[in-house]
């Protein structure tokens, strides 16, 4: 087999320099989120697949990344992580309001810096 430095098709590695001034963007920015009040959140890359199988459509199955876990169950890569939080804390907020939650996710594998509250629920900070 031969060894090649290319990686797969909508990733990238940011290596030494790239690598520090990409953190030094996160922390000013998450700095920035959580000065208005959002709290982080920091989520599993792979989730369970049951739970977003009525989800899919024939296109969107096709581009999931799927695996078996040591238990025989169907685990998927998370291309989203709104129904995976969603799940996690419905049962926290069964009788209360939402709180204001923010994600940081690399745009290398299509991720985005999403904020959350009861009313603002669509803004979203590529």
């Amino acid at each position: 087999m031969k060894v090649s430095a290319a990686l797969p098709t909508g990733v990238a590695a940011l290596l030494f320099e790239s690598a520090r001034a990409r953190r030094r963007l996160e922390g000013r920015l998450a700095a920035l989120v959580e000065g208005h009040g959002y709290a982080e959140a920091i989520l599993p890359i792979l989730d369970y697949l049951e739970p977003y199988e009525s989800l899919l459509t024939p296109a969107s199955r096709g581009e999931l990344y799927r695996f078996i876990d040591r238990d025989g169950e169907q685990l998927a890569l998370r291309a989203d992580f709104t129904p995976m939080l969603a799940r996690l804390l419905a049962p926290r907020f069964r009788s209360a309001t939402a709180s204001s939650i923010f994600s940081r996710r690399s745009k290398s594998t299509g991720r985005r810096l999403s904020g959350s509250t009861s009313d603002r629920s669509q803004n979203s900070v590529p």
